[in-house]
Order: C-alpha cells, then sequence, then structure tokens
C-alpha cells in the first residue's frame, strides 16, 4: 500500500514569522508572570515582618504592663539619647521583695527581662528574651498628676538598625502598689 502525501497548498500551515511572534509572545507573558509572582513574594514577606515586629511588641508590652502594675517600686536607668538603659521593679511578694529588671540586648536587638526573687538564685536569675532579632527601643516616661504616678511607655520595633519600616506601640501604665497610687486607691490607709 502506497500512500501518498498531500501537497500543501500556499496559504496552508505556519510561516516562520507566525513561529517567531508566537515564541516572542509566549515569552512576554512569562516574564509578565513571573515578575508578578516576584513581586506578590516580596509584598508577603514584608508584610510577615511587619506582623512579626508588631507582635513582638505587643508581648513585651503585656509583659511590662502585668509587672508594672504588681510593682511597688520603679526605678529607670540613665537616658541615653532619649531611650532607658534599663528598668528596674520591685514586686513584693509572700516572702519578701523580688527584682524584675528590663534592659536592652547588646546591638539592641531584642530586649531582656531578668526575674531574681523566689525561685531564682541571684548566680543564675531567670531571664527571657523578648523581640529576638528584632531591633528595640524603648521609651518610658514617668506622668505625675494631683497625686497620682503612672508610666507613658513606648515600643518601636524594626528590622533594620537605621529605623527603615518601624512600628510603634504605645500605651499608660498605671502602678497601682506605689505607695502614692495606693493612698487614693484605699483612701489614706496603706499596708
Amino acid at each position: 500500500i502506497v500512500q501518498r502525501k498531500k501537497e500543501l497548498k500556499p496559504g496552508q500551515g505556519t510561516s516562520l514569522i507566525e513561529v517567531v511572534m508566537a515564541i516572542a509572545i509566549g515569552a512576554i507573558l512569562s516574564v509578565a508572570v513571573t515578575q508578578l509572582f516576584s513581586s506578590s513574594l516580596k509584598m508577603t514577606q514584608k508584610g510577615t515582618s511587619i506582623l512579626t515586629n508588631v507582635q513582638g511588641a505587643a508581648i513585651l508590652m503585656g509583659q511590662m504592663e502585668i509587672d508594672f502594675s504588681k510593682a511597688n517600686k520603679v526605678i529607670l536607668g540613665e537616658a541615653e539619647m532619649g531611650e532607658i538603659s534599663n528598668i528596674q521593679l520591685e514586686v513584693p511578694v509572700q516572702n519578701g521583695i523580688s527584682k524584675i529588671t528590663y534592659s536592652p540586648m547588646q546591638g539592641k536587638r531584642g530586649f531582656s527581662r531578668r526575674y531574681s526573687g523566689l525561685g531564682a538564685t541571684t548566680e543564675n536569675p531567670e531571664a527571657h528574651v523578648f523581640c529576638q532579632e528584632i531591633f528595640v527601643k524603648v521609651n518610658l516616661k514617668e506622668l505625675k498628676r494631683k497625686e497620682k504616678k503612672g508610666f507613658f511607655l513606648e515600643i518601636q520595633t524594626s528590622k533594620n538598625p537605621n529605623g527603615g519600616e518601624a512600628s510603634v506601640l504605645r500605651k499608660f501604665l498605671y502602678c497601682q502598689n506605689i505607695p502614692e497610687n495606693r493612698k487614693k486607691v484605699t483612701f489614706q490607709w496603706i499596708w
């Protein structure tokens, strides 16, 4: 059995110019899709970074709020360029006084909380680092009004030491156990 191939008539089939145009359009579309995917991936990473910064600052602020509400004495370290070098809190416990110290980590990458008191020895105080690998700036201002005392806390976090995209959380901390504030809460009766 012998089969004959049909001969193509002029105008049937694809020319070299059509093939080259199809390849060019395909290449342009693949580059566009790759660029779109790349930019969406960068935006996702940036959003995740910002969320991590805010979440770390919120956790630090929550712990500080708990500690300040229990403290009966607050000692602020010397400020360096508007930032606190350390914060010491004295918290009454059943068998005496416990001390909590907040201070920035080396290079300001994180903020540490050291607890020395019940369950911790002076050689090995219980320590926890908040906002690890995040640049943290903590500002604390003492506020007094009509014999009441509190603190205005500001926590700024960023992935870049020069600022960049920074997240800032602010909160007023009322120290109910400080003697000046206990007078008002207990109507001049102090324990």
